[in-house]
């Protein structure tokens, strides 16, 4: 498994032109529907970053990277044998390439009200709960949330149920994966070959 991680605030509109220029048709169109710029950027840069990244497992050129959505809305690339999936959280890009199934979200430390009751389960309100001060809880609550996001992005099931997906004992041999990038949590998950 390979994580990457990219700063925005670092590219030029040199380099996100280019980046552009190398996107399909597709998703062109989906980036242009965003209305504000940094969306757009971050659109743009998930889309390089993952494309590069599959380019370079793949041997071809980042133009010749097909990313395709299941009817699920879950990213591939046709008769490509590695797994891939990205998040965004201004100014994150981040994306993730396995050989087993993988799922990656990003976000950033914030108060959130009123969720935890909606998308937690028994044991990860206990846990929210169990924090020393807002802080901790603001915290606890985003590790949670971006597990759910990682693991529904393997899964990829809809209509959404967060409160049957686990993230304090995962299911189905999931391997999350949690750390702290400055204000934002970074969560992978990853679907064990064992059995």
């Amino acid at each position: 498994m390979t994580e990457f991680l990219l700063d925005i605030r670092n590219v030029s509109d040199v380099e996100l032109s280019l980046w552009y220029a190398q996107m399909d048709q597709a998703r062109q169109e989906k980036c242009k529907l965003y209305r504000d710029d940094r969306a757009k950027k971050l659109c743009i840069a998930a889309d390089h970053l993952i494309r590069t990244a599959l380019a370079k497992e793949l041997k071809i050129s980042p133009k010749e990277v097909e990313i395709c959505l299941s009817p699920d809305g879950k990213p591939y690339c046709e008769g490509n044998p590695l797994y891939f999936s990205y998040s965004h959280c201004d100014p994150y890009v981040a994306a993730v390439i396995s050989q087993n199934p993988v799922g990656i979200d990003i976000e950033k430390v914030r108060a959130i009200r009123g969720k935890g009751e909606r998308i937690c389960t028994e044991e990860e309100l206990k846990y929210l709960n169990g924090a020393e001060d807002d802080s901790e809880s603001h915290r606890r609550f985003i590790e949670i949330w971006t597990k759910k996001e990682a693991i529904f992005k393997i899964e990829g099931r809809l209509p959404r149920k967060d409160k049957e997906i686990e993230t304090l004992t995962p299911k189905n041999h999931v391997i999350l994966t949690t750390k702290t990038v400055g204000e934002y949590i970074l969560t992978v998950a990853e679907q064990s070959n064992m059995i």
